[in-house]
């Protein structure tokens, strides 16, 4: 039996390597794979995963991009109750290094509304993402969006539409490049 090497695969966008036994054969045949990482250690807790694309390989050392992040439905389901109101939205911006991305928002708000308010809650929340999302860099969005610092900005503003009890972003996914 072949002994099997670890490969440390950089990230970027989590500033952190994960390390991979490969058999050693298949180490130079690593570039273009996607690999997929839980988040809930660097997102607070948040249950999701991030599926990157590994770009080079040099001495045993990979380094891979972000290509979609996602919140698995389960997380998302423990929040909904009775008497709310959950809103899901879909969209598409451009990074300011002109990356188009598709990005799903989900809110959830104290009580029943009605849908004047939610269709206000959507309009307004694209009209800031894409405005937010055309002066930053793909992999900034990516960082950032894992964090959670783009989802208090979100937050925030929507306060003044309608108190909301849950706001996320279940899904960022590059669409395409230039």
């Amino acid at each position: 039996m072949a002994k099997e090497k670890a490969c440390e695969i950089y990230i970027p966008v989590l500033s952190k390597a994960e390390v991979a036994s490969l058999p050693p054969q298949s180490i130079p045949g690593l570039t273009g794979k996607k690999i997929k990482i839980d988040i809930s250690n660097f997102a607070r807790g948040k249950l999701g995963e991030l599926t990157c694309v590994v770009k080079e390989v040099k001495d045993n050392k990979a380094s891979a991009e972000p290509v979609k992040m996602s919140l698995f439905p389960s997380y998302i389901k423990r929040f909904v109750r009775r008497g709310i109101s959950k809103m899901d939205e879909s969209f598409s911006a451009e990074s300011s290094d002109k990356i188009k991305l598709r990005i799903k928002p989900v809110f959830i708000t104290r009580k029943k509304v009605k849908r004047s308010v939610e269709t206000s809650l959507r309009k307004e929340a694209k009209a800031f993402i894409t405005k937010l999302f055309s002066e930053m860099p793909a992999n900034e969005i990516f960082s950032e969006t894992i964090k959670g610092e783009i989802q208090k900005k979100l937050s925030k503003k929507l306060k003044k539409v309608y108190p909301l009890s849950f706001c996320e972003i279940r899904e960022l996914a590059i669409e395409k490049k230039k």
